[in-house]
């Protein structure tokens, strides 16, 4: 079983991450920008791994196949200051390809 859950967790974080890159990447060409030629697209692999981790603590984690008693979610306090920066993280970019955009 553990095997399992350490198979789940794997997929859900490649499975996430790349997800929340498309989204990410779709975003940006709504602003004519893209991520993967901005030189600070790394800033977007932390955030997803910031976005899955919460995701995964406040509600994934209850739904797999080993059942935790000792299983905990995150403060709200946590769970808000880990979206807002990876919220941050994901709009460094963006913003910086909007004003050099602009700029040119």
């Amino acid at each position: 079983m553990f095997l399992l859950e350490y198979l789940r967790v794997v997929f859900i974080l490649i499975f996430g991450t790349v997800t929340l890159t498309f989204i990410e990447e779709w975003i940006y060409k709504l602003f004519n920008a893209s991520i993967m030629e901005n030189p600070l697209n790394w800033m977007a692999i932390p955030a997803n791994i910031i976005i899955i981790l919460v995701l995964y603590r406040n509600k994934l984690q209850f739904s797999g196949w080993i059942r935790r008693q000792d299983g905990k979610r995150l403060t709200k306090t946590t769970s808000g200051v880990l979206m807002a920066l990876a919220i941050m993280l994901l709009l460094v970019p963006l913003l910086k390809a909007i004003i050099l955009r602009r700029a040119i």
